[in-house]
């Protein structure tokens, strides 16, 4: 006996659907009013926030998530109004001290562009 076409469709449907529609939308940004470093780490380390202490205070980096495909690279943000107020010397000792962090191999601040059109022949 012949099994019905629908159940082998059925049993196939994993296999021809790709993984990534069952993955969430990546989180919504807001570059107004946050900052957000995409910070590269050793395939063994967890996400999480991460604390940086600068001039006698802590920085809280909030986790906002993985960067795409990346499994290395996640995001991680803070409000705007106090990335500002660090003030360019306070910036480049946060991501310094971030890069610094065990299982971190880099940083890099995350700026909001508008693509740009090629021309078309």
């Amino acid at each position: 006996m012949r099994p019905p076409r629908l159940a082998l469709l059925l049993l196939a449907l994993p296999f021809i659907i790709p993984s990534t529609m069952s993955q969430p939308p990546p989180p919504a940004l807001d570059y107004t009013s946050n900052v957000y470093l995409a910070v590269t780490h050793t395939p063994s380390h967890t996400p999480g926030a991460l604390p940086v202490h600068i001039r006698g205070r802590e920085v809280q980096l909030e986790h906002v998530g993985q960067v795409g495909q990346l499994k290395d690279v996640q995001l991680y943000g803070m409000p705007r109004g106090e990335w500002d107020g660090l003030g360019d010397e306070g910036r480049k000792e946060v991501l310094a001290k971030v890069k610094g962090m065990k299982g971190v191999t880099g940083v890099e601040e995350q700026v909001l562009r508008q693509r740009v059109k090629r021309d078309e022949f």
